[in-house]
């Protein structure tokens, strides 16, 4: 891709072209006017005279040929306006690739080596995590808490019976509770790092959704319109009929076109 200094450079010399054709159609715009009054001029004073003078004919054609040159450079500040937007659209995508399009490759390169690291552990925790829970369904099938359901209910949940059988509550329950709850606080922070990490790649994948859906309405546009009798001009995005006349130039991408105003906004202020 070019550089925005070459395309720029460019820019300016289609600019200076499209000025020079404009300023030469209103010369000979000024000129028409003169040579057409002078015309009808010696029409008038020529009127009922059998044979009219020579200069009728020189200023006839004289006005016929500058028309044909007005009208070839009309033409050919249509044709170099349409390079131009063509330029200033790929100035706008050189700008791109050296800002965003650059930034992104740069992140996404480093993304995908934290997503490895990010994988191996997590594949690390998933083994840790089927050991605990194993771990944990034997701890529960084991669990005393049926029998001292049974002996608390037996007694009425009366301590002074359960001195008289020769102990106490055997667990101490509060600091194991208390303990387990902030294990499974960070088991839940790290749940919710996980479920943050698969919304970001959702938001990636929701990207390539719209951009598919952008490609999917250009083609069904593309074919609604069906086959289009104009033929493409050089490399600039200009289309000309079979009979010459300009029809239209390539369209410019929405985002692009939206870069361009906010350029031409940001150089009027």
């Amino acid at each position: 891709m070019r550089t925005t200094q070459e395309i720029e450079s460019q820019i300016i010399e289609v600019k200076g072209k499209i000025n020079s054709l404009t300023l030469d159609i209103k010369k000979q715009e000024a000129s028409l006017e003169e040579l057409k009054r002078s015309n009808v001029a010696l029409i008038v004073k020529s009127a009922g005279l059998e044979r009219k003078p020579k200069s009728l004919t020189s200023q006839a054609e004289n006005i016929r040929m500058i028309e044909i040159e007005a009208e070839a450079n009309r033409q050919a500040v249509e044709i170099l306006q349409g390079q131009l937007e063509e330029l200033e659209q790929e100035r706008d995508l050189s700008e791109i690739f050296a800002g965003p399009y650059q930034a992104y490759r740069e992140s996404h390169e480093n993304f995908l080596n934290r997503v490895d690291q990010v994988r191996t552990l997590f594949d690390n925790v998933l083994k840790a995590g089927n050991e605990l829970r194993t771990s944990i369904g034997n701890s529960l099938a084991s669990s005393p808490l049926p029998h001292l359901s049974t002996l608390l209910s037996s007694i009425d949940y009366d301590s002074e019976n359960l001195k008289e059988l020769g102990g106490e509550l055997p667990l101490d329950t509060q600091g194991l509770l208390v303990e387990f709850v902030g294990r499974e606080n960070q088991f839940e922070i790290i749940s919710n790092s996980m479920r943050g990490f698969s919304s970001m790649l959702n938001f990636m994948q929701q990207h390539q959704i719209n951009m598919d859906q952008v490609r999917a309405s250009k083609e069904k546009e593309h074919q609604d319109l069906g086959p289009q009798p104009a033929r493409h001009v050089g490399t600039h995005g200009f289309f000309i009929g079979e009979n010459g006349e300009a029809l239209s130039r390539a369209p410019r991408s929405t985002g692009l076109a939206r870069m361009h105003e906010m350029r031409k906004k940001g150089l009027a202020a």
